[in-house]
């Protein structure tokens, strides 16, 4: 499978992603978001993780996290 089709195969994700992202944003002012896209060996993981600016010691807890395989040609 190419990166390429990789790639659009996860879109749909993503795009989840940033709408969950999006939202936390508007509902959480006290706490900072972010979204990581990150792939190692035949895994790629989609993260959407916590932190906040009062607490601290949650800095990095995930609060979405969509992981995908990759086997041959399929995800």
């Amino acid at each position: 499978m190419k990166a390429i089709e990789i790639l659009y195969n996860l879109s749909p994700y993503q795009k989840l992603l940033d709408e969950l992202y999006e939202k936390a944003n508007k509902e959480k002012a006290n706490s900072v978001w972010r979204k990581n896209l990150s792939s190692q060996y035949s895994f790629i993981k989609l993260e959407l993780s916590k932190a906040s600016k009062d607490e601290p010691e949650e800095d990095g807890r995930i609060a979405v996290q969509i992981t995908f395989e990759i086997k041959g040609d399929k995800v």
